[in-house]
C-alpha cells in the first residue's frame, strides 16, 4: 500500500509503483488523501493478484512446493510495497493490524515450505497449515475492509490451486528472497543472502527518498543516498560472482545482475536532478526511472 507523498513525489512515485526490492511509497502531494492511500493499496493488491494468478496450480503431490517458492515472493513484495506506505493517522491502527497479520500468514507459509522441503510430506504439511493460515487471511481480508480497501479485502479463497498457499492474496516478503533459504545450500543459498542483501540496500535508499519533503530538503540527503547506492552497487556486484544450478534461482541472478547497475546509474541520475532544485530535470528522469525499475523488477520475479 505505497501511500501519497510530498512535493518531491512526482518523481518518488514511480519507486512506489514499480519497485519490487525497494518497496519505496509514492502517490500524490497530499499525504494525507484517505482515497489517495486506499488507491494505492488496493493497486498493489491487484498487481499481486494479477502475477499469483499466473502461477500454475499444482497438480501433483511433488509439484507442491515449486508452486510455494513460486508464491512466496510475489507475496513477499506485495507485503514489502504494503508496508511502504504511509495511511492517514485515523486509518493507521487497523492498517498496522491488517500488516502484522499478513506477516503472520507469510510466516506459516514459510514455515510449510520449509517443512516440505525438508522431507516433510506435501500433502500432510498444507493439510496441516491450512486451517491457520485460512484464519490469518479472513482476519487481514477483515481489517483490510475497515480500511475502505475492496480488493484487499476481497474474499480470495485460500484454498485456490491446490494448496492456497501458493495463490492467495494478499501476503509478501522481498523479490530478491526468492524462496528463502529453505532446502538450499552451497552456492544457492549464500546467492539468497547476497540477493537479499541488495534488497535491503535498495529498500533504505527508498526510506530515504520518503523522508525527504521537497527538493530543497533532498539536497541535504544526496550524500546519504549515494552512500547507499554505492552500497546496492557492491551488493548487485557479487551476485557476478555465482553460477547457480538451480534455474530458476539463475535466472533471477543474471537478470539482477545485468538490471541492477542499470537501476543504480537512473537513481543516480534522479538525485542527482533532484538536487538542483529543477523540477523539470527531475520530471526528465521519470519515464527512465520507470522503465529501469520494471526491468529490475521483472528479473527479481523470473
Amino acid at each position: 500500500m505505497s501511500l501519497a507523498r510530498r512535493p518531491l513525489v512526482a518523481g518518488i512515485a514511480v519507486l512506489g509503483a514499480a519497485a519490487v526490492i525497494a518497496g519505496c511509497g509514492g502517490g500524490s502531494s497530499d499525504s494525507s488523501s484517505a482515497d489517495d492511500f486506499r488507491q494505492q493499496a488496493d493497486q498493489i493488491c491487484a498487481d499481486a493478484n494479477d502475477r499469483l494468478a499466473a502461477v500454475p496450480a499444482p497438480q501433483t503431490n511433488a509439484q507442491i512446493l515449486d508452486a510455494l517458492q513460486a508464491g512466496l515472493p510475489i507475496q513477499a513484495d506485495e507485503l514489502a510495497r504494503l508496508k511502504a506506505l504511509d495511511p492517514p493517522a485515523d486509518l493507521q491502527a487497523d492498517f498496522d493490524q491488517a500488516v502484522d497479520l499478513l506477516q503472520q500468514r507469510q510466516d506459516a507459509i514459510q514455515a510449510a515450505a520449509d517443512k516440505i522441503a525438508n522431507g516433510d510430506d506435501a500433502a500432510t504439511v498444507i493439510q496441516q497449515a491450512d486451517g491457520q493460515i485460512d484464519d490469518l487471511r479472513a482476519q487481514a481480508q477483515g481489517k483490510a475492509k475497515d480500511l475502505g480497501l475492496s480488493v484487499c479485502g476481497a474474499g480470495t479463497s485460500a484454498t485456490a490451486g491446490t494448496t492456497g498457499t501458493a495463490t492467495s492474496a494478499p501476503t509478501t516478503t522481498a523479490p530478491a528472497d526468492t524462496t528463502g533459504t529453505a532446502g538450499l545450500s552451497g552456492q544457492n543459498a549464500a546467492y539468497v543472502e547476497d540477493a537479499r542483501a541488495a534488497a535491503t540496500k535498495l529498500q533504505e535508499f527508498g526510506a530515504i527518498l520518503q523522508s525527504t519533503t521537497s527538493l530543497d530538503d533532498l539536497k541535504t540527503k544526496v550524500p546519504e543516498a549515494e552512500a547507499k547506492l554505492d552500497e546496492f552497487d557492491a551488493a548487485i556486484a557479487k551476485l557476478d560472482g555465482y553460477t547457480l544450478d538451480n534455474p530458476t534461482l539463475e535466472k533471477q541472478r543474471a537478470g539482477l545482475a545485468a538490471t541492477g547497475p542499470k537501476v543504480s546509474a537512473v537513481l543516480n541520475k534522479f538525485i542527482q536532478a533532484a538536487s538542483t532544485g529543477d523540477t523539470e530535470a527531475v520530471q526528465a528522469v521519470v519515464p527512465e526511472l520507470s522503465a529501469a525499475i520494471q526491468e529490475f523488477q521483472n528479473a527479481a520475479t523470473p
